[in-house]
């Protein structure tokens, strides 16, 4: 009888926790603004992959990769520290290979 209780218990709180989770993805991204200021979105191909990358800066880049399940704006303040010493940056978007 416990482990009944229990598992109900558990299915209950998996489904309110599902429900939260549903209502907080309803808001708008706009995946074309950045956040950071002087920060371009573009495409690039290769190897028949689509990937998305942030670009700042001028000149010869700095490339840096965030990990598995991050995004480029995971890197804004290794981004900001480049700039400021004049290193140009682009990082990859690995969340959507496209």
């Amino acid at each position: 009888m416990k482990r009944i209780l229990f598992l109900c218990t558990l299915v209950l709180s998996f489904y309110s926790y599902a429900e939260k989770i549903e209502h907080k993805g309803n808001h708008e991204v706009n995946m074309n603004e950045s956040p950071l200021e002087g920060v371009k979105f573009s495409f690039i191909e290769t190897n028949g992959f689509k990937m998305r990358i942030a670009e700042m800066g001028e000149g010869p880049l700095v490339l840096l990769a965030h990990g598995w399940p991050e995004s480029w704006f995971s890197l804004a303040a290794s981004i900001s520290r480049f700039i400021s010493s004049r290193f140009p940056c682009c990082c990859t978007g690995y969340e959507g290979l496209r």
